[in-house]
């Protein structure tokens, strides 16, 4: 966790060092969800796709915990 800090990470309290772990979480969840609707764009195959529709819905439940939690 270096670079997501615009103060040092070591003077700020512990919740703040928490909020931004939330908050990159959140992050990369919605990343995800978007690799998953690239992923389902291109394959070809419909069992791959439901997996792939799968995962991305568990991506969504968790992005949607994190807002839930902020």
């Amino acid at each position: 966790m270096g670079d997501q800090y615009h103060e040092p990470a070591d003077e700020l309290p512990q919740h703040i060092r928490d909020l931004t772990r939330i908050l990159v979480s959140l992050k990369e969840e919605v990343e995800a969800i978007d690799w998953y609707n690239q992923r389902i764009d291109l394959a070809t195959d419909e069992a791959v796709k439901r997996i792939l529709r799968h995962n991305q819905e568990e991506e969504m439940e968790h992005a949607a915990m994190a807002l839930e939690y902020l």
